[in-house]
């Protein structure tokens, strides 16, 4: 039995649950692996003797240690008490809302470019500058961007060069080239 689920019972969630209630209790990762190579190496005994028709532990979910960021997140909840909006959020706000923009801007966006050196830039500027670098660097213009984006380009000579380059080089990506005159 694991807990009080008989063995014959027994599913991956249920292990996977079992796994992650260790964590959530303070188990180390370490030790929820180990005892789900316990537990899979007996489900293989029982296994082998007709007692179970499968190992479970095999199709469980491997345990993770949280991330910085989820045990960041989950610090913030408790800080926060009662007035955290679970909405499942990768970057909610100090209470679990969706972030505002602008509020974003004003109080870590602008400050980390002072602290920088660098001008007032929105995102969007910023994005035009690292394609503009990647660019520099030899990187296919179509690294990071969809399918279907047409790509844009100011500088023809240079840029068209690359592109003619890394087409040669990769033809399964072939890319092409709108450039604005």
């Amino acid at each position: 039995m694991l807990g009080s689920i008989p063995l014959t019972g027994l599913t991956a969630n249920d292990v996977s649950a079992a796994l992650a209630t260790m964590m959530q209790n303070g188990s180390a990762a370490r030790t929820a692996i180990a005892a789900r190579v316990v537990l899979g190496r007996a489900l293989r005994e029982a296994e082998a003797a007709g007692l179970v028709a499968r190992n479970v532990a095999r199709l469980a979910r491997h345990p993770r240690a949280p991330s910085i960021e989820m045990r960041t997140q989950a610090a913030e909840r408790l800080r926060v008490g009662p007035l955290w909006q679970d909405l499942d959020l990768v970057f909610p706000s100090a209470v679990g809302t969706p972030l505002n923009g602008g509020n974003l801007l004003r109080s870590s966006h602008y400050p980390l470019l002072a602290r920088a050196g660098l001008p007032r830039l929105r995102f969007h500027d910023m994005r035009h500058t690292a394609a503009t670098l990647m660019l520099e660097q030899g990187v296919h213009p179509k690294i990071g961007a969809e399918p279907e984006v047409l790509l844009t380009v100011e500088r023809p000579t240079d840029d068209e060069r690359r592109l003619e380059r890394c087409n040669r080089a990769r033809p399964e990506r072939w890319v092409t080239l709108r450039v604005l005159r």
